[in-house]
């Protein structure tokens, strides 16, 4: 698993006023993870939680418009290298933010 070095990504908030950042990476295979950095949003220094995993950006991709949220997501603990699941509502429009900025023409 390699970073992608020099890159930064900031992403709008799709709820509320505020940006995602997030950084990407890449494994042998050449398949792109997204790793969400920090929330930001003004006004506030506690924006809420976001998970630390990896998350494969290709599982995520034809649903990056989709509106429901309460699915879990999965990803890569970077420490164990073991995937696990994590429901937390705030993860997934997270990594849909990400997505419609990096790829945001809808599939039709």
């Amino acid at each position: 698993m390699k970073k992608i070095e020099n890159y930064s990504g900031s992403a709008r908030k799709l709820n509320g006023v505020g940006t995602v950042e997030y950084a990407l990476w890449v494994d042998e295979a050449g398949v792109l993870f997204i790793q969400i950095l920090k929330i930001i949003v003004p006004g506030t220094d506690t924006p809420g939680e976001h998970t630390k995993l990896l998350i494969r950006a290709s599982d995520y991709l034809d649903k990056r418009f989709d509106s429901t949220v309460d699915k879990p997501i999965s990803g890569l603990n970077l420490k164990t290298g073991e995937y696990k699941t994590e429901k937390n509502n705030n993860n997934k429009t997270f990594i849909n933010a990400i997505l419609q900025q990096m790829f945001p023409e809808e599939k039709g």
